[in-house]
């Protein structure tokens, strides 16, 4: 299940059905759509979470965002609505940090460390107010889960080979992820961007319908994803 196509979907018939009443003088629909517009990023991240399960922090991050902004919508929350988010997100993050699996490694903020090397076939790779590496050589990498929030995440696969259906979630909020993958690669990236999207600059023209094919899901919220070569071609 596609998280974004099923998020816009039901955004789509939900706001249909608000003109039709508005039309009817039941309600304004301008006005519900701005106080409960924020309902879209809790059921973004809950769907992510089904569609998902190994993508629960940058669902968790999302549905703490819309609780949060649907709150000050409402009026609530008292207080500074974003010292209550970033003070959320932190509780999200450190419980993450509790259940890394053996083997992973956290990075903590600060400058950008020497690169991270996941030899196995997924990745579990995440920035958080932080700038981060993580580089997979795998000879059969299926995928996993990219999460960068106020921070920059950088996937180099440019040494990897892919696995059939190799999917990766990725989740960016406030933040950027870098996807780098070799030249013959087909990349396919879906989802859902909020004011800021993403893009996939790889040479497309070269490759046939039979090459390995990624497929990255991806919901980015102010942020932005970048899919490309390590080195641009012109």
């Amino acid at each position: 299940m596609n998280p974004g196509r099923v998020v816009v979907g039901l955004g789509l018939i939900a706001t249909g059905v608000l003109f039709v009443l508005d039309s009817s003088g039941a309600l304004d629909a301008g006005e519900t759509i701005g106080d409960w517009w924020p309902l879209l990023l809790v059921a973004l991240g809950v769907f992510q979470l089904v569609s998902d399960r190994r993508s629960w922090l940058g669902s968790g991050i999302l549905v703490a965002v819309g609780v949060v902004l649907l709150g000050t919508r409402q009026d609530w929350l008292q207080g500074s609505a974003w010292s209550l988010l970033f003070a959320v997100i932190l509780v999200i993050v450190g419980i993450r940090l509790l259940n890394l699996p053996r083997g992973s490694r956290a990075v903590a903020p600060g400058p950008a460390p020497a690169p991270v090397r996941e030899e196995d076939a997924t990745v579990d790779a995440v920035a958080v107010l932080s700038k981060r590496r993580v580089v997979s050589t795998s000879p059969a990498f299926r995928g996993g889960d990219a999460t960068s929030v106020l921070g920059s995440l950088d996937l180099d696969l440019s040494g990897a080979t892919l696995a059939p259906g190799a999917r990766i979630t990725a989740t960016v909020v406030l933040g950027g992820l870098n996807v780098l993958v070799p030249h013959g690669w087909r990349v396919e990236v879906t989802g859902i961007p909020i004011l800021i999207g993403w893009d996939n600059t790889t040479r497309r023209d070269v490759i046939g319908p039979d090459a390995p094919l990624l497929q990255i899901n991806a919901v980015t919220v102010l942020g932005g994803l970048e899919v490309r070569h390590p080195v641009r071609w012109s």
